[in-house]
């Protein structure tokens, strides 16, 4: 399956790539945060990523009428079950915007960025 560097892919190839990517070696490097997510960041995300939600259940291996319920407002996900949405979101290159001031919302993560960050980082030179 064709994953590009900075863990975009061809629309046609998200349903397997989801998946693909979260178990890749390329995880966010940032430490996650807890907040749980919400419906329209949920439904926002997978916007994003071109991905139904048969997709993200199989990716977050959550079931697929816990994500319909969840963004319909039907019940509210268990705690788990929302850390296992964000995690497969995050391993897909999203970012979840908090409420501050300017309101919630969800970004993808700009793989330039983390490409020159790690360029920039310092790195361990042996003592000689």
């Amino acid at each position: 399956m064709p994953v590009r560097q900075g863990g975009i892919v061809p629309p046609t190839t998200y349903s397997n790539a989801v998946v693909a990517m979260a178990l890749s070696q390329d995880k966010i490097v940032k430490s996650r945060n807890n907040e749980p997510i919400t419906a329209r960041q949920c439904r926002a995300a997978r916007g994003l990523l071109g991905i139904s939600q048969r997709d993200l259940a199989e990716a977050a291996t959550v079931s697929l009428s816990a994500i319909l319920d969840f963004e319909t407002g039907t019940r509210n996900p268990r705690p788990a079950t929302l850390a296992a949405l964000r995690r497969a979101f995050e391993d897909a290159g999203v970012l979840f915007i908090p409420i501050n001031g300017g309101g919630q919302g969800v970004r993808l993560r700009d793989p330039d960025h983390d490409a020159r960050s790690m360029q920039d980082s310092p790195e361990e030179k042996p003592a000689g």
